[in-house]
């Protein structure tokens, strides 16, 4: 199997149009409603984890940020506050 090179343009490319996809997600959306929060942060820790493996306990606090997020959210969407 061959190696990927940091300097290979492929990756790049990828990257953008996974930019580009996650940008078209984002504006579809917010066009139905659906509350988007912005945290690059965030979401380059969670593209960290692969699917179906366990969460590393150092990524608890960033879980429990996003379940307290969805909670007030969901309570603020209950009172009609978004």
């Amino acid at each position: 199997m061959d190696k990927i090179k940091p300097s290979d343009r492929s990756l790049d490319r990828v990257a953008r149009e996974y930019g580009t996809l996650a940008e078209h997600v984002i504006a579809a959306a917010k066009e139905q409603g659906v509350f988007v929060h912005d945290a690059p942060e965030l979401f380059a820790l969670l593209a960290q984890l692969d699917l179906d493996v366990q969460i590393p306990q150092e990524m608890y606090p960033v879980i429990v940020e996003m379940l307290l997020w969805i909670s007030s959210v969901d309570e603020s969407q209950r009172r009609g506050q978004v």
